[in-house]
This record gives structure tokens, C-alpha cells and sequence, in this order.
């Protein structure tokens, strides 16, 4: 059985307007934010946005639950934009976890 993607944008939104996409999928979160100011990675490269992913311990199951403040961990990689498809995560053409293959 497959889990379902839980849309979780809008709560994340509301703290971060930089937030463009947010989805959790069983026991992981991941949040997808441009960020204020650009930073450099490790291969010089210039960054401009942020993801988060935040492993829970409990499982979101729909959007109402608040499951995902239940945090037990959480870690930050950034990437320069034209390394994920912004578009087709906005248009809901493919998810977080589709986009970045995982879980």
C-alpha cells in the first residue's frame, strides 16, 4: 500500500511566505522555500532555494492533523533552481518526494 501526499503548503505559508511547496508523505515532511539571499554550496555554485526535510513521529495523515509538528529531526540541503522543476512542483504535475526521489 502506498502512502498518500498531504498537502501541507498553506500551514507552512502562513509562518513563511517564502514557502513554495510543502508535502508529507507517512513519517517525513518536506518544505521547498526560496530563500531571502543566495548562498554558495560546497561546488560554488549560487543557491537560491531551500529544502527541509523533517522526519516525524507520527505518521500525517490528512492535512488537518497537525502531525507534523511531532519533529524528531530535521535537515537542510540547498540547491540552485535550475535543479528542480519549480514549474511542475507549483502546477502539481509532480510531487516533493517525485521530484527528489525519495521515500
Amino acid at each position: 500500500m502506498s502512502e498518500s501526499i498531504i498537502d501541507l503548503t498553506e500551514w507552512f505559508q502562513r509562518d513563511n511566505p517564502d514557502v513554495i511547496i510543502a508535502q508529507a508523505k507517512g513519517y517525513n515532511v518536506l518544505i521547498l522555500a526560496k530563500l531571502q539571499k543566495p548562498i554558495q554550496n560546497v561546488e560554488k555554485q549560487k543557491c537560491r532555494l531551500e529544502l527541509e526535510h523533517r522526519w516525524l513521529s507520527a505518521a500525517v495523515e490528512t492535512n488537518k492533523d497537525e502531525n507534523w509538528v511531532c519533529v524528531q529531526g530535521q535537515d537542510f540541503t540547498y540547491y540552485p533552481r535550475k535543479e528542480i522543476p519549480v514549474a511542475d512542483l507549483a502546477k502539481g504535475r509532480i510531487t516533493l518526494f517525485d521530484a527528489f526521489q525519495l521515500f
